[in-house]
Parts: C-alpha cells; sequence; structure tokens
C-alpha cells in the first residue's frame, strides 16, 4: 500500500506515466505517480495494528500504532490501574511496578 502525501490517497499500486526526459527521442522514463492526483510524492504506507489505517511509518508510533490509538491505550492503561488499586489497598506496589515495567518498554 502508498499513501499520498499531497492528496492523501491511499492506494495499492502507482500509476506510471511514460516522459521523455530530454530532448533525446528515444530518451524515456516511467514515472510513479500518485493515481489520484498524479503527484509523484507519495510513499509505502504501513498499517497501524489498532484501528488499520493507513499511515507513513513516521506517523506511527514504533512502527505499529498510530497516535489516536497509542492515546486509547494510555487511557485504559490509566483506568485498569486506578481499577486495581481500587480493588485492593495492597496491589498499589504492584500496579506501580507493572505499569512502570509497561513504560519501559515503550
Amino acid at each position: 500500500m502508498y499513501i499520498c502525501g499531497e492528496c492523501g490517497a491511499i492506494f495499492d499500486e502507482p500509476d506510471y506515466i511514460r516522459e521523455q526526459i530530454c530532448s533525446d527521442p528515444e530518451a524515456w522514463e516511467d514515472i510513479a505517480r500518485c493515481p489520484n492526483c498524479h503527484s509523484e510524492g507519495f510513499e509505502e504506507a504501513r498499517e497501524c495494528a489498532e484501528c488499520g489505517d493507513y499511515f507513513t511509518e513516521d506517523d506511527l508510533i514504533g512502527g505499529h500504532l498510530c497516535e489516536d490509538c497509542l492515546h486509547e491505550l494510555e487511557k485504559d492503561a490509566k483506568l485498569l490501574k486506578d481499577y486495581i488499586l481500587s480493588i485492593d489497598e495492597g496491589m498499589d506496589d504492584f500496579a506501580d511496578w507493572y505499569f512502570d515495567t509497561y513504560k519501559r518498554r515503550e
């Protein structure tokens, strides 16, 4: 998959347009272009492991999650920690250890 930096289109394969590259009548080159806007400004797209939308590699945190999904997972982790702490006061050491370990892995 590819994503266009100009129009945002996501596509399987670029279109190839044959262009003459100089005044030599035999000098032609196939130029890859976005099938939607014909821009050359596209790059490979990767799928977010959580939501399945496509992003550039630079837009995926850790190469796997989009920013929105990462924030949702962080909210879920905080809710879980708060729940663990609410059910048993003795669980606070465990919760701190678990979530500190989780944060170090990122």
